[in-house]
């Protein structure tokens, strides 16, 4: 019914972890739905930790996952370091996950991807995180919720963040989502048909699938609205890499497929929607971004940076190229 990893050396329900607990054959790291249906499991940190040193993570709960706040019994202060070879899941119910926000689950073996989905158990819940890390091409980042809730920075090493299964992504905090954190061809943000959207007002989101020296990614954005409370205030998106060491970086892609709505912070400060393109004066597709206008609905995308009474901001495109998937389309 609700599982719960605590800042400890050892909690009662460690030995859930084990090879062929409850059930001969279970895998060891994973806790299954069924196991002990009802009852809530506490599992240490230490021992998360330890057993994802040689082991895949598959954490289930009918109703809840959290996550508190770990100082003292990990391998580094407030982070959960997991080892998996291949994979770490949390999946739930109406329940939903949690970790403290000021929190990192860092995932160290390349190529691991991490799920967390609120949608797997009975009913469907929130997700709420602080900073994700993953390492290697294949080590994506996965959040299914109705609502994604960002607290912290989102980093891959050429791992695709994926929104596309929630419902919302709620700005918490300003946020930075980085899917090229060394020169690796970048990964992708797809956003799907979630709504960004922030918790209050004067939040700030940069999207950075830029890579120096190799590919960058696209972004697939829908709605940007205030569905969530409030308006974003700035929106950055980063298709290339102004430094450009050797001029053989291939630029990213921006793909609108809802309105963009951004407005002013509450205390002054305008809303601003920047697009950092790539090399001006060349028509190569190759080293300048393309913003892709790609309605998912009607004929037309609208960017707006004043939904008040209130200066309005910039739209900065960069020196990309504008481009649409369908004749007739309008921005």
């Amino acid at each position: 019914l609700f599982r719960s990893i605590a800042d400890a050396a050892s909690s009662a329900d460690d030995a859930q972890l084990n090879a062929d607990i409850p059930t001969a054959g279970d895998a060891a790291g994973v806790v299954n739905f069924s196991d002990s249906a009802g009852t809530t499991f506490t599992i240490s940190s230490a021992k998360l930790e330890s057993t994802a040193s040689t082991n895949n993570i598959d954490l289930q709960s009918t109703n809840s996952i959290v996550i508190n706040d770990l100082v003292t019994n990990v391998a580094t202060s407030k982070t959960l370091t997991l080892n998996s070879p291949n994979s770490v899941k949390f999946q739930t119910g109406a329940g939903g996950f949690s970790m403290a926000t000021d929190n990192k689950i860092k995932l160290t073996a390349a190529g691991a991807s991490l799920l967390i989905d609120a949608k797997a158990g009975t009913g469907t819940g929130n997700v709420t995180v602080g900073a994700l890390e993953t390492k290697g091409s294949t080590g994506s980042i996965t959040l299914k919720g109705v609502t994604a809730n960002l607290f912290g920075n989102l980093t891959t090493d050429g791992g695709k963040v994926d929104f596309s299964g929630s419902s919302k992504v709620s700005l918490n905090a300003n946020v930075t989502i980085d899917t090229a954190s060394t020169a690796a061809t970048a990964g992708d943000v797809d956003f799907g048909n979630a709504a960004l959207t922030a918790a209050a007002a004067g939040k700030r989101l940069t999207i950075d699938t830029s890579s120096n020296d190799n590919a960058g990614g696209t972004v697939s954005l829908g709605p940007v609205d205030n569905s969530g409370g409030s308006y974003v205030n700035q929106l950055t998106v980063k298709l290339f890499d102004t430094a450009d060491t050797n001029s053989n970086q291939t630029a990213g892609k921006l793909k609108l497929t809802g309105d963009v709505r951004l407005d002013n912070d509450g205390a002054g400060t305008a809303a601003k929607f920047l697009v950092t393109g790539g090399v001006a004066d060349t028509t190569a597709t190759s080293r300048r971004g393309q913003v892709i206008v790609a309605p998912a609905t009607g004929s037309s995308v609208t960017i707006s940076t004043a939904q008040s009474a209130v200066t309005a901001g910039d739209v900065d495109l960069g020196t990309t190229q504008l481009t649409a998937t369908t004749a007739g389309t309008d921005l």
